[in-house]
């Protein structure tokens, strides 16, 4: 029996061993997780390195000030083109009573 074990143990590591790759991964390895990341958050840019922020330090600390005395403002409501679910889309009344054709 440890004759089999020891035997059994040097094939599977002779088949995982079969398995390795010692190539290096291409360069541009990983970016479908990337492009999946950045087509689901509303601004990819802070996500692909970019520096720039489109605020200041005066207005984010005017923003703290509203938020410490609960005086923010409202939120707006998102601006979308696509109707929502379940809603079919209005079709154009055919007021001329022929058959359309």
């Amino acid at each position: 029996m440890r004759h089999f074990n020891l035997g059994l143990a040097i094939a599977v590591a002779a088949l995982v061993a079969g398995c390795s790759n010692s190539e290096p991964m291409a360069p541009d390895f990983g970016n479908a997780v990337t492009s999946n990341i950045a087509a689901q958050v509303v601004n990819p840019l802070p996500l692909m390195g970019s520096q720039e922020f489109d605020t200041s330090g005066q207005r984010m600390g005017s923003a703290m000030e509203r938020y410490n005395r609960n005086r923010v403002y409202p939120p707006q409501p998102p601006v979308s083109s696509v109707a929502p679910v379940g809603v079919a889309p209005q079709q154009p009344s055919d007021s001329g009573g022929g058959s359309g054709y």
